[in-house]
């Protein structure tokens, strides 16, 4: 996500230098004012924050080029400041994204349904993400952890109702869910081994419960049986 954001942001905007601290280069409806100034704010107080910190690519950059590049500056920002920025960016520049995200899906599933994720799709899947990332840092638990209100509600929801094996999406998103979401931004390959990293934690813990089953802890997390076929 950071990759794609800093590129197709860049490529657009690639005679202006900083071109992610200029208010008029994201969305200008009204309803997204808020957002840009605030992600505009989070942007230089982070280049500030580094610019003076040894070793420091941002303050490499600055001492030697008067400018830091968005590929640069992306990667001292979390989940959550991409989010923000996505989320004020453009119209035009987020739906290419979107369309970045569902040519990689026929490039990995050739074979499979295409698919038509929508910028607010995206949006859904990394605000969504970002919930269960921020549980895990703050060392919360994890395992029971639903969002009440989810975003994304459209295409995503829609197109595993229709898919064999079917899941229809609870109200209220669980870890599954999650799991079911970024498989369309992953590459096959990630998300191959995300799964198999699931089931070898799946098996190590089979036998060590006592109290309950560890199928019952499953299904609080929302994996269903069949949970491999998806």
């Amino acid at each position: 996500m950071k990759s794609r954001v800093s590129y197709r942001f860049s490529e657009k905007y690639k005679r202006q230098r900083n071109a992610y601290l200029d208010f008029t280069n994201f969305s200008d409806r009204p309803e997204n004012t808020v957002n840009v100034f605030k992600t505009i704010s989070m942007l230089s107080s982070t280049i500030s924050r580094y610019s003076d910190k040894k070793r420091s690519s941002i303050k490499h950059y600055i001492d030697n080029h008067g400018e830091v590049p968005l590929w640069v500056l992306v990667n001292y920002l979390s989940l959550g400041n991409i989010s923000h920025f996505y989320s004020p960016m453009d119209d035009s520049l987020k739906n290419i994204i979107a369309c970045d995200f569902n040519k990689q899906w026929e490039r990995n599933y050739p074979n499979n349904e295409e698919i038509a994720l929508r910028s607010t799709d995206i949006e859904g899947i990394v605000q969504t993400v970002n919930y269960f990332r921020n549980t895990c840092a703050h060392e919360e638990i994890l395992y029971t952890m639903v969002v009440q209100r989810p975003r994304n509600r459209g295409f995503i929801t829609q197109f595993y109702e229709n898919s064999n094996p079917k899941y229809v999406f609870p109200k209220k998103y669980n870890l599954f869910t999650v799991y079911l979401m970024i498989k369309f931004v992953l590459r096959k390959k990630d998300f191959q081994e995300l799964k198999s990293a699931l089931v070898k934690i799946f098996i190590s813990y089979n036998t060590k419960f006592e109290v309950i089953s560890f199928e019952d802890i499953l299904n609080l997390m929302g994996f269903p049986n069949n949970w491999q076929e998806h």
